[in-house]
């Protein structure tokens, strides 16, 4: 549970750091439910264990350094570049 929580998390920063923080979730959701779909599960594949990372058994070095890497560079990317600076309008709720 915290590989796949560290993988999201950066994908979370990631999202932040080129949608902005109100669209910072689509990252995330979009890959599980990719995740998710009927034909991912446990694979010897490289490319299914990577595009299915979050089911993935434990103790997958792929998977592992998938999520490292995700969550590495989500971390860096928003310490180093941070969310875009949108106008109050476009983040204001509408009236």
């Amino acid at each position: 549970m915290l590989r796949n929580t560290a993988g999201l998390l950066g994908l979370t920063a990631l999202g932040a750091t080129v949608l902005g923080a109100a669209l910072a979730w689509i990252a995330p959701l979009t890959w599980t439910l990719i995740a998710v779909l009927p034909m991912m599960g446990p694979s010897q594949d490289l490319r299914m264990q990577v595009a299915g990372w979050l089911i993935q058994p434990a103790g997958t070095t792929a998977v592992t350094a998938c999520t490292a890497i995700l969550a590495v560079t989500g971390l860096l990317a928003y310490a180093l570049r941070g969310c875009p600076v949108r106008p109050v309008s476009e983040t204001a709720p509408d009236r």
